[in-house]
């Protein structure tokens, strides 16, 4: 999934009793609800942890910012590239019986 800068992308874990944490909070943070933000450029690993301890980690990547100016005699154009937020496959956590 890739998402511009600034988008979110909230994590729905399979249980409830679930917490968040992000392992690099320049480049991507997660809320106490699992909404993730990309703040930087660069990688992070959100960890996904249950009240069991179980562990589930989604790897982060924040690409660079790129404006391009072109300029002609008589008009100025810029262009913005969006900060992709690209996240994988986010596993369920699963209490086991």
């Amino acid at each position: 999934m890739t998402l511009a800068n600034r988008e979110q992308y909230t994590i729905v874990p399979s249980r409830s009793d679930v917490t968040y944490q992000s392992n690099n909070k320049a480049v991507a943070i997660v809320s106490d609800k699992g909404v993730i933000i990309a703040i930087g450029t660069g990688n992070a690993i959100i960890s996904v942890i249950d009240s069991d301890s179980n562990v589930a980690q989604i790897n982060v990547t924040v690409r660079e910012l790129t404006t391009t100016t072109t300029t002609t005699s008589t008009t100025t154009t810029t262009t913005t590239t969006m900060i992709p937020l690209s996240v994988n496959t986010i596993p369920n956590i699963k209490k086991e019986s």
